[in-house]
């Protein structure tokens, strides 16, 4: 995960088209079991990121549900710079 070396996961992304109702169903979640071990002083990130989405009269709606465990303690540092660069994003 670029920055972090003491972390990993693993992620698989499924996606589907509900019929009935023509939204977008996008599924991301973290990889687990014995297919995908862990390596000695690595700690897996848990992620779990649900989206449904479809085109409106109104235009495009997205609902989405996002969870993101860094699995344990989280150098402060990099939290900041992290908080910092989503800030900036949202601020036009």
């Amino acid at each position: 995960m670029g920055f972090m070396n003491d972390r990993d996961s693993y992620m698989e992304m499924k996606y589907f088209t509900r019929e009935e109702t023509n939204e977008v169903v996008v599924i991301l979640q973290t990889l687990k079991g014995e297919a995908y071990p862990l390596t000695k002083g690595i700690v897996r990130c848990d992620f779990f990121k649900a989206s449904v989405a479809k085109d409106t009269d109104y235009g495009y709606e997205n609902l989405e549900f996002f969870n993101f465990n860094m699995g344990g303690n989280f150098p402060h540092k990099l939290m900041n710079m992290v908080i910092g660069s989503s800030i900036a994003k949202e601020i036009p």
